[in-house]
């Protein structure tokens, strides 16, 4: 089974960490958000997430280009999608994605009066798993020192600015199909990059983990 690295995170490009990732579509931007408490490391304590976005969750879109997979820049949970992909995520046979959550809507920029409207969008809950870890004997990375380690969610011991060279220890897999992997992020199967462009859906980048 191949495996894939979701491509909005700005710390994985292995051929250029420098290159910024630019989108054809719209971004999404929070709107008077609060929160609740980070996802702790099971192992050492530390956090290992943003904070909880809390419910009312209102969002702003920065122009009509709608997309069916929204990124955004201020957090670390780019799982943003539209009504169309939760409905044919539901009626598929993939596994990962615990729950869906709606957002609202509040602003629409650069809307004319002939746009079209936006779709309903949801936040996708997927959970860390400890069943596939990075493979640290085989996988490089470039960054700074830090003056602690955890063997789960810093295993370098590293403020990461990149991977040069990343490499999964996938033999406890137990086949979910997109899952968040410490110290690294979200990862999808080949069978749900197969789902993504058997659909059209629009606005998912995957990085191939060697």
């Amino acid at each position: 089974m191949k495996f894939y690295l979701f491509g909005n995170n700005e710390h994985i490009d292995m051929t250029n960490p420098s290159e910024q990732f630019v989108s054809e579509f719209c971004d999404v931007e929070k709107v008077d958000p609060h929160y609740g408490d980070s996802e702790k490391c099971p192992l050492c304590g530390r956090a290992v997430s943003s904070k909880k976005w809390l419910e009312p969750r209102k969002i702003r879109l920065s122009n009509t280009r709608y997309a069916d997979h929204l990124y955004y820049w201020f957090c670390n949970y780019p799982f943003v999608v539209s009504e169309r992909f939760v409905k044919a995520y539901k009626e598929s046979n993939l596994i990962g994605i615990t729950e869906f959550s709606p957002l609202e809507v509040v602003k629409v920029s650069r809307m004319r009066k002939n746009s079209p409207k936006p779709p309903k969008y949801f936040i996708a809950t997927i959970p860390f798993t400890r069943n596939v870890v990075i493979d640290v004997d085989k996988t490089i990375v470039v960054g700074k020192n830090r003056d602690w380690k955890c063997e789960l969610c810093n295993p370098f011991g590293k403020v990461r600015d990149y991977f040069e060279k990343l490499t999964l220890e996938t033999s406890n897999w137990s086949g979910e199909d997109i899952f968040e992997v410490y110290n690294l992020g979200i990862v999808a199967s080949q069978r749900f990059k197969n789902f993504v462009e058997e659909n059209n859906f629009t606005n998912f980048e995957f990085i191939e983990i060697k």
